[in-house]
């Protein structure tokens, strides 16, 4: 007798086969940082990280060697990675990792955090590393609209044997013709590509004109009856056909049919159409942002895996969640365990749009009958636009009503339906890299939005420039008399007192807010309360106004 599940056992087996599959070498990275920049690292920190991840001990004479093979993989394509050197001491080995861009704010190995050496193009950084076996890296570029860590597996290897070159340790300038990435183009071809398509959405959901609820498919053999009406959010549409039917426009093109259990599939269907069976469970959730509002839809047992563990979340549904076993952790998006996802009967993976980066995991998800949604709520250019997005995972699990409820009630408790009254105070919202620079927010999106919904001025309107980062001499300029700053410790965990930030920047103690007193930090759960995002605008009134009121996610520094 033919096993049950041989199909999706085979192509189980044929997957996981080929993601075991080697990386491909880096190309040369474009510009060799110089040995005395490199040197210029903690030889402590090192030691630490070394020793909280139980690196090995190396049986080779001490020195500096050329790597004879550097593989990696991951990330989009648009930046490449080299390994100069691996230095040896003691049996430990330390390679020196370069970025081909200076917006690498930190790499990580574990939990443990790496800073680096920058030129106007790398970043480098010195990582313990295991030799001859693949090891996961992670990088932080703060290059997209918002600081992103991105995943890598790197492979080093000394052994001369696997490329046939010789490695004593370097004497003299490296003359070897270096590997070259044969996936060039194709990397090359997806990142112009992501990028085109993140360009193309943030323009659509600018554009007022735009809405997604007027362009209604006609599905063959079902009667359209109305659209959701949606109040705020431009990402996406619901439209209901008869039968219970329902089919979920998103502002890249992609659509989904959502059908009743039993429910024949129409023969025909509206381009770039997947279809989703209900009831919608035991889904794989990679998207954080969208966790809290599964959660205020009070539909977490809908949610079966997640892409991020226990030490990702902020907010504690999740937290214990995969505390009791409830939800398990199934491997971060771009390497979920299939065989987690197959043998627990995923219905569903929703992605963030890091998966753009990813298109072999998605195909490959597919492959398995896994349908895969992308979550692009984080371009909304309003909070409520972000929150509303609740409606449309109501939609998914047939709860509309409660998601409306829910919403109608965010409304209110945000102030956004009565507004708040203008002050003339202004505001800073930023943070500190490691370059020394400040990270600001695009004048546009929806922190700035609920900085001048709160009543104040944001006083880096001025900067059409997007979420950037700018000189500290800018900064100063802008923000000096500034009545408030807000350090967004999201992001730079290490700020905690006002003691840490003016140890990272000495010229902000003649700040105008410094000298009153008026520093705030935001709170974790911040950038994963999507469900509650919008009340940083009445958090914004409250310090403005002086309050006594507690805000939701504004911590005054001690």
């Amino acid at each position: 007798m033919t096993p049950k599940y041989s199909l999706p056992v085979l192509l189980l087996t044929f997957f996981l086969l080929l993601s075991c599959s080697k990386s491909t070498p880096t190309p040369e990275n474009s510009k060799k940082i110089s040995e005395e920049s490199l040197i210029q690292e903690s030889v402590t920190e090192i030691s630490e990280v070394r020793t909280s991840l139980g690196v090995k001990e190396i049986s080779r004479p001490d020195g500096t060697y050329v790597p004879a093979v550097f593989n990696y993989s991951g990330g989009s394509g648009r930046v490449t990675i080299s390994c100069e050197e691996v230095r040896i001491s003691g049996g430990e080995a330390v390679a020196s990792i370069s970025f081909s861009s200076p917006n690498y704010e930190y790499v990580r190995v574990d939990d443990s955090k790496i800073t680096g050496e920058y030129t106007d193009k790398t970043s480098t950084f010195k990582v313990p590393v295991e030799l001859d076996e693949e090891m996961t890296l992670i990088g932080c570029t703060t290059a997209m609209s918002s600081p992103h860590e991105i995943s890598y597996t790197i492979f080093i290897s000394l052994e001369e044997e696997i490329t046939g070159f010789g490695n004593d340790p370097i004497n003299a300038e490296d003359t070897r013709e270096k590997p070259v990435n044969s996936d060039k183009n194709e990397e090359e071809k997806l990142s112009s590509y992501t990028e085109q398509l993140r360009s193309e959405v943030k323009e659509q959901i600018s554009d007022k004109s735009n809405d997604l609820t007027k362009d209604i498919p006609a599905i063959e053999g079902l009667n359209y009856d109305h659209s959701m009406d949606l109040k705020y959010a431009k990402g996406f549409a619901v439209h209901y056909y008869d039968n219970a039917v329902k089919l979920i426009s998103v502002i890249d093109g992609s659509r989904y049919l959502v059908l009743p259990e039993g429910t024949e599939k129409p023969d025909k269907l509206p381009e770039n159409t997947t279809v989703i069976r209900k009831p919608v469970r035991n889904i794989y959730l990679a998207a954080t942002s969208a966790m809290s509002l599964f959660d205020a839809l009070g539909a977490m047992d809908s949610i079966r895996f997640t892409g991020t563990d226990v030490s990702g979340w902020s907010i504690e549904a999740p937290k214990k969640a995969l505390e009791s076993g409830s939800m398990k952790f199934a491997g971060k998006y771009s390497a979920p365990d299939f065989e987690m996802l197959l043998t627990g009967n995923c219905g569903l993976a929703i992605e963030s749009t890091m998966i753009l980066h990813e298109p072999k995991i998605r195909e490959q998800l597919e492959a398995l009958g896994i349908p895969v949604f992308t979550d692009w709520s984080s371009y909304e250019n309003s909070a409520l636009g972000r929150t509303e997005w609740i409606r449309l995972y109501g939609a998914f699990l047939d709860e509309e009503d409660n998601a409306e409820t829910f919403f109608q009630r965010e409304v209110i408790r945000s102030g956004a339906d009565t507004g708040f009254e203008k002050t003339d105070k202004s505001v800073a919202f930023f943070h500190l890299n490691t370059r020394g620079l400040a990270v600001i927010r695009d004048p546009d999106d929806y922190v700035s939005a609920m900085i001048k919904d709160g009543g104040g001025k944001n006083v880096f309107d001025s900067l059409k420039t997007g979420n950037t980062d700018i000189s500290i001499e800018e900064f100063y300029s802008k923000a000096h008399d500034a009545d408030f700053l807000i350090y967004n410790t999201n992001i730079d965990t290490d700020v905690k007192t006002q003691e840490d930030l003016l140890k990272k920047a000495p010229l902000l103690e003649d700040f105008k807010a410094v000298r009153e007193g008026n520093i705030y930090l935001i709170d974790r759960k911040f950038y994963q309360s999507t469900d509650r995002v919008s009340e940083f605008a009445k958090d914004i009134n409250i310090i403005l106004t002086g309050s006594d009121e507690a805000a939701a996610f504004l911590v005054k520094c001690k």
